[in-house]
């Protein structure tokens, strides 16, 4: 596997070795799946740092997001293939976070709402696993993607906590 589907700027290089295998075994061995979802989950955090202003960013790392956006991804053999499924998928995801990043500010059971929608990208996983092993391998897998990618990741009760 190439750089670009291990490198990142969140989790220890074991877990993104660990996540890349499970991808691939879900994505049917699709390589140019999972450099795809890196792609665009490399620019998405960036997306959302830039957004949360809580983080450090690099020249580096916006010159990156930004050729991924601009050159890399519309080349993407796994997404010139699927474009026109996975853009829609896209388009709610960052909707999703968009509203995820408006209420989070709100009550307890708006910030419950920010927490799902703010992990609505799992759709866009969802969707490639549809794409690449279809619609039974995707039903097996689909809660242990909330499992491996959202409640292992957070305490959802420390996360949603009492802010206001």
């Amino acid at each position: 596997m190439d750089r670009i589907a291990i490198e990142g700027t969140w989790g220890s290089r074991e877990w993104m070795t660990n996540r890349n295998e499970i991808l691939l075994d879900w994505f049917n061995g699709d390589e140019d799946a999972l450099k795809f979802l890196m792609m665009i989950s490399d620019a998405t955090e960036l997306w959302d740092d830039l957004i949360d202003k809580d983080k450090e960013i690099s020249p580096h790392q916006i010159n990156k997001a930004f050729f991924y956006m601009l050159a890399q991804i519309p080349e993407n053999p796994f997404y010139a293939r699927h474009r026109e499924y996975l853009t829609p998928v896209i388009i709610q995801c960052i909707n999703s976070w968009h509203d995820a990043n408006i209420l989070e500010y709100g009550d307890r059971n708006q910030r419950v709402i920010a927490y799902t929608l703010r992990n609505m990208d799992l759709q866009l996983v969802q969707a490639i696993v549809f794409l690449t092993s279809g619609y039974s391998k995707m039903r097996e897998v689909s809660a242990l993607m909330w499992v491996e990618f959202g409640a292992k990741q957070d305490d959802i009760l420390e996360w949603v906590g009492d802010k206001a």
